[in-house]
């Protein structure tokens, strides 16, 4: 008989970035498509709204953290968010400019799973 040792991980919290009117305040002005980011700042020209997703599932994947999208926003954006994004609270207030919010959305064993099916050994 064998065993191979697991840790289980805490489950990962999801949100859904969503809006929170149907004003456009983040639609692109145009031009080169451009985006940078550090400690304090992220800009966003003229970019998919995914790229800020991809930002933020980034960001807080340490913390077990995953965002969706569900703006329903299909054209280019222009964000810049000036602020430490050290918390959901930082990122929530910050993207009220924008008439953005992240909502916490229940999570079920599937979606962890789902999330983590990159982590899982490989047999070979």
């Amino acid at each position: 008989m064998f065993y191979r040792p697991q840790t289980e991980l805490p489950p990962m919290s999801i949100y859904q970035l969503v809006r929170t009117s149907e004003t456009d305040k983040m639609g692109s002005l145009g031009g080169k498509p451009h985006n940078s980011w550090g400690p304090y700042i992220l800009l966003l020209r003229n970019v998919p709204i995914s790229t800020l997703i991809d930002y933020l599932n980034q960001h807080y994947y340490p913390d077990r953290i995953h965002i969706e999208d569900a703006t329903g926003f299909t054209e280019p954006v222009d964000i810049i968010l000036h602020t430490r994004l050290e918390t959901m609270a930082h990122a929530r207030k910050a993207l009220q400019v924008y008439d953005l919010d992240l909502v916490p959305q229940p999570a079920t064993k599937e979606d962890d799973s789902m999330l983590h099916d990159h982590q899982k050994p490989c047999l070979t």
